[in-house]
């Protein structure tokens, strides 16, 4: 990233709100205030080479918030320039996890896992649900940091045993990563393990996480639901379809047995 220069900054003279964000709940929209500071700055500097171009306005306690804002004008919250955009507001410009999150939108395209109407059915498991947390497996399967080959697929109606490494394992070690049990063709059920790291200190110990994935539930509706967590050797954790049960763990991996 690169951060332009002082001397470049834009000051409209006027507080944040007069300049154009507005509250419309469940969240803030900034796209004109965005368009407004990037066209500012365009005058005397130039933007090109880059994938998300951000806007962070000056700290402040009384309002918060941050937007992800798709490029081109597609969308009535589009950039309308070749870059998509972030932008993060008061309280919110210091705080790193607000800003990963709304990159996780704007520069791999993930949606908020979080309901709209309040809550949080993924838990802390994913940026994406929770900012300030870390990218779940399947969120980065789709970004393409998890291999092909680091993706085990087990059937719901048949047991079987599998091993998998730390969703955190280095990537110089080609070990699976994750476990998909396919539903259908819109759902499936991912089995993870977490361990203690930089970014999930909440994490105390190594953990199996179960989430289930609707690929035909809309963002903020939740369409990743956790279904579990242990950190027991024969701990487990069923669904009305299959039931895992840990017969080893500990920070290298995990075996897991999956049953009908």
């Amino acid at each position: 990233m690169t951060l332009a220069p002082s001397s470049s900054w834009v000051d409209f003279g006027t507080t944040v709100a007069q300049a154009g964000i507005k509250n419309t709940p469940p969240q803030w929209d900034g796209s004109n205030f965005y368009r407004s500071v990037i066209e500012i700055y365009s005058r005397n500097n130039t933007i090109s080479g880059y994938d998300v171009v951000e806007v962070v306005t000056a700290y402040a306690t009384d309002f918060g918030g941050g937007q992800a804002m798709p490029s081109g004008s597609n969308s009535v919250y589009g950039t309308r320039k070749s870059f998509s955009g972030t932008q993060h507001f008061g309280r919110n410009a210091q705080d790193w996890g607000i800003i990963a999150h709304e990159l996780g939108h704007a520069w791999l395209g993930f949606e908020d896992l979080y309901l709209f109407k309040g809550g949080f059915p993924l838990d802390k498991w994913d940026m994406m649900s929770q900012a300030g947390t870390e990218f779940g497996g399947w969120s980065r399967f789709l970004a393409g940091w998890i291999d092909s080959n680091w993706v085990r697929c087990a059937s719901p109606r048949s047991p079987s045993k599998h091993y998998l490494a730390s969703l955190n394992a280095d990537k110089s070690e080609d070990k699976p990563r994750i476990l998909v049990t396919p539903l259908s063709d819109q759902s499936a059920i991912i089995a993870e393990l977490r361990t203690p790291g930089t970014w999930q200190t909440y994490v105390k110990k190594p953990t199996l996480v179960v989430y289930q994935v609707e690929t035909g539930v809309d963002h903020g509706s939740g369409p990743i639901t956790l279904v579990g967590v242990t950190d027991q050797n024969g701990g487990t954790i069923s669904t009305d379809v299959v039931k895992f049960t840990v017969k080893a763990i500990n920070s290298s991996g995990v075996i897991i047995e999956i049953r009908n």
